[in-house]
């Protein structure tokens, strides 16, 4: 009997479980932003900075997977269209969502800046909103929409040599700069630097496509319990790549290139890759509302979660017990993940349906 979603026919399959594995993913990326309330909160690596730190990395294989499935829905579509053809395509579903609800958000984010520090002296309201604009779209999860286009576009250039091995390896060495850079700081060591950082996963997953059904049979020989024995040692050597970059102070010590969470995110998709089937996450709709809870969540991390935690004395992370760190983080996710894929149903069912994208 064939396994799910292996056809002899590449090129008009239907692959379930990347669904599945892309819910899995937007689910990791949103536990991770609602977790992450700052970097050096503490003195020392104490058990609870160890407790915030695996809460941080337990679900960073999120843009990696995010990346590789991209990739490996596109490969084919690359010589269905011209190469212009097929990027015109791509901004027309992307951009006009992005643009609005990033929009949306530099309101928010300079609204409330401005309502705390208006009355402070020296407070500049062009300044203010400059500051704003740049935070937004170089620090947050809106250049991720840019930084997907770059990757698109730098494969497009090279789609003759889509499927070269050559290619790869550049993409490849290109990356570990990035991961070596963390340590080496011959750049500037956060995610604004790394434009074709992630390129590779790209063209990763587009290789994958082609050749899935070896691929699948391959994993299918992997017993589960060296993937167990994998994701828990890439995850101890992601947790103590953090500890050695937090002792050194770095600019962000958590960053999603470092080479020990590169290995955890690869083992985590292929481990997904190998299960397959994922059957509760066809309740959240990952293909119609993914993009959208992107789009849509970090608005209320940023402006609803603070207000929501104040009063209940969980805003300040430091001040937490280990088990109250577990727990907000827990109780944040699902608030914020819940109330977005509300919004978004809701918005899939008016006239607006196109601020959502697909």
């Amino acid at each position: 009997m064939e396994k799910e979603g292996i056809t002899k026919n590449l090129k008009t399959a239907n692959f379930p479980f990347v669904d599945s594995i892309r819910c899995l993913a937007m689910m990791g990326i949103v536990f991770e932003h609602c977790t992450y309330a700052g970097t050096y909160l503490f003195d020392t690596f104490t058990p609870r900075l160890a407790t915030y730190v695996s809460l941080i990395q337990f679900p960073k294989f999120g843009t990696v997977a995010f990346f590789m499935l991209a990739g490996f829905l596109l490969g084919e579509k690359f010589f269905t269209y011209t190469p212009w053809e097929y990027f015109r395509r791509r901004l027309q579903t992307t951009i006009k969502p992005w643009l609005f609800w990033s929009l949306l958000f530099v309101g928010a984010m300079f609204l409330k800046t401005w309502i705390i520090e208006h009355k402070s002296a020296g407070f500049s309201l062009g300044e203010t909103l400059a500051q704003t604009v740049q935070r937004v779209y170089l620090f947050t999860n809106y250049w991720f929409i840019i930084n997907f286009l770059v990757c698109i576009g730098t494969l497009l250039l090279f789609r003759r040599f889509l499927y070269s091995w050559w290619l790869g390896l550049v993409l490849l060495l290109v990356t570990l700069v990035y991961a070596f850079n963390i340590h080496l700081l011959w750049f500037f060591p956060v995610h604004t630097t790394a434009i074709f950082g992630f390129v590779f996963f790209l063209w990763l997953g587009a290789c994958l496509h082609r050749n899935w059904e070896q691929v699948s049979i391959l994993l299918d020989r992997v017993p589960h319990l060296v993937f167990v024995l994998l994701f828990a040692g890439t995850f101890y050597l992601s947790v103590y790549e953090i500890q050695v970059l937090y002792a050194q102070q770095v600019e962000d010590p958590f960053n999603t290139l470092r080479l020990s969470n590169l290995l955890y995110s690869l083992c985590a998709v292929f481990w997904l890759l190998k299960i397959r089937s994922i059957p509760f996450t066809r309740f959240f709709q990952p293909r119609d509302t993914t993009f959208g809870i992107y789009l849509i969540h970090y608005i209320l991390v940023y402006n609803f979660l603070p207000e929501l935690l104040r009063p209940l004395g969980l805003l300040n992370v430091q001040d937490l017990s280990l088990i109250e760190i577990i727990l907000s983080s827990v109780g944040k996710f699902v608030v914020v993940y819940l109330t977005t894929f509300a919004l978004v149903k809701l918005i899939a069912r008016s006239p607006l349906r196109g601020l959502i994208g697909r």
